[in-house]
């Protein structure tokens, strides 16, 4: 029966010796993300491509009444991080490839505006007479946010009657995240 006493009192000791010399450890895992700045219109970095006319009189006077691109208002428009608004013209005017005859004119200048996120964006392509290149409004700062982009082109009248046949160009709204 001593020995009994003597080995339990033995094995509690040893339980309680490695309880007092029992170590806890631990792991410290840093969970981290990258979300890239972006801008996005309808939820693509580069939006559908829309159309306007421009309305041109029985006279072929350019109407001057501003229009708005056929599916504008764009709704669903998101920067995450600051960012720049601009407007850019790839042609600097509306523009017939016809070379005009003298006191013709082959150019329809207009003006172009750009609001988002209460910033408002604007482009003139008279600033630059010849159109002969890509023209680019002031790039606007603007704050993060999500909302809808309006966009309205208000056609210029023609000092010289236009050349006949048809006219293009290409307005791009730009938001550069910075």
């Amino acid at each position: 029966m001593m020995q009994l006493r003597v080995a339990l009192l033995l094995l509690c000791g040893a339980v309680l010796a490695t309880d007092a010399n029992a170590q806890s450890a631990q792991q410290e895992i840093q969970i981290s993300a990258t979300v890239p700045k972006s801008c996005t219109i309808n939820g693509l970095a580069t939006g559908v491509a829309d159309t306007a006319t421009i309305p041109i009189s029985a006279t072929g006077a350019v109407v001057t009444t501003p229009i708005t691109p056929d599916h504008a208002p764009y709704l669903n428009v998101v920067c995450n991080t600051p960012s720049t608004l601009q407007l850019e013209s790839t042609q600097g005017a509306v523009k017939n490839a016809v070379v005009p005859p003298s006191g013709f004119t082959n150019l329809i200048d207009y003006q172009a505006s750009a609001t988002w996120n209460s910033v408002t964006a604007t482009l003139d392509t008279a600033t630059t007479a010849t159109a002969t290149a890509q023209e680019s409004g002031t790039a606007e700062p603007v704050a993060a946010g999500s909302g809808s982009l309006a966009v309205t082109i208000t056609p210029e009248a023609n000092a010289a009657p236009l050349v006949g046949g048809a006219y293009t160009d290409s307005l791009f709204v730009l938001l550069t995240p910075q």
